[in-house]
């Protein structure tokens, strides 16, 4: 079973662009749990952050993620605690949405709820309210402690004021 460090973040909040980052600075593959579950043969609609069959989509990452080979046996993986469903409510990922993976490190990407509808309004052509992006982020947060603080996984909140070093140390301290 293949370790990752996940990247944690809701949509838009620039864990793409950070991910890109890492790789020129580190040697480390990197995929993101949409791309495992279209793998898996689910059709993801990339502008589309309204989920459905959430549920199924995290058996299926989960199965993808374990057919992943190589010789680090390491990647970043791109992901999220929390999803906005079909009626754009936030939803928490079920408790059991991470057993039988391998996550050693957590980083959790943040951002405020303004550059978030921004680049969502950019990049996605959708405009979800402030007060929703606002929820969301909160909800992810609140989930990415949680998690680090139930699985004892190091944890590290990452916004693009941070020093990028040390994120870097981070990441690469065993």
């Amino acid at each position: 079973m293949i370790n990752y460090i996940f990247l944690a973040g809701v949509h838009g909040s620039g864990k793409s662009t950070l991910s890109k980052r890492i790789n020129q600075e580190i040697s480390i593959d990197y995929t993101s749990v949409s791309d495992l579950i279209r793998i898996a043969g689910e059709i993801i609609a990339p502008n589309n952050k309204s989920t459905t069959g959430i549920n199924k989509n995290q058996i299926l990452w989960k199965n993808e993620l374990n057919n992943i080979n190589n010789e680090q046996n390491l990647i970043l993986l791109d992901g999220h605690f929390c999803l906005l469903n079909k009626e754009n409510k936030v939803k928490i990922l079920p408790e059991d949405t991470f057993d039988d993976t391998n996550m050693i490190k957590i980083v959790l990407v943040t951002n405020t709820a303004e550059t978030i509808f921004s680049r969502l309004q950019k990049r996605d052509d959708k405009d979800y309210s402030i007060d929703l992006l606002k929820e969301f982020i909160e909800t992810e947060e609140k989930q990415a402690h949680l998690l680090s603080q139930v699985k004892k996984i190091p944890l590290f909140i990452y916004n693009e004021k941070e020093p990028f070093d040390d994120l870097l140390n981070f990441l690469t301290e065993i």
